[in-house]
């Protein structure tokens, strides 16, 4: 049986959050907005989706979304694996795993 770590299977990434996206754009120009969207990021950030778009579409989101003014709630900081977790969430555990990866 393959490694299932190698294969993609063992996140070990801690806790993220989704940024507030109407407060980040007004914190940047949009030369910095591309530069920032084309750069890995924690899940549940959509990176592999932005990295795949034009940069005519990621202007106009950008555009739109700072056109809206900042609202809301700046996202917690992200906690590493084992941190202490203030905030509501997901324990996304797999269960079930065959004896030779739970090993």
């Amino acid at each position: 049986m393959a490694d299932r770590r190698r294969d993609g299977l063992a996140w070990a990434v801690g806790t993220t959050y989704p940024a507030n996206l109407r407060q980040l754009v007004q914190q940047m120009d949009e030369t910095t907005w591309l530069k920032r969207v084309r750069q890995p990021m924690r899940p549940p950030m959509p990176a592999p989706s932005l990295r795949a778009m034009s940069d005519a579409d990621l202007k106009a989101i950008y555009r739109y979304v700072r056109s809206l003014g900042a609202k809301g709630q700046a996202a917690p900081a992200y906690v590493p694996p084992g941190g202490q977790v203030a905030t509501p969430y997901l324990d996304l555990t797999p269960k079930n795993l065959p004896v030779q990866v739970a090993q």
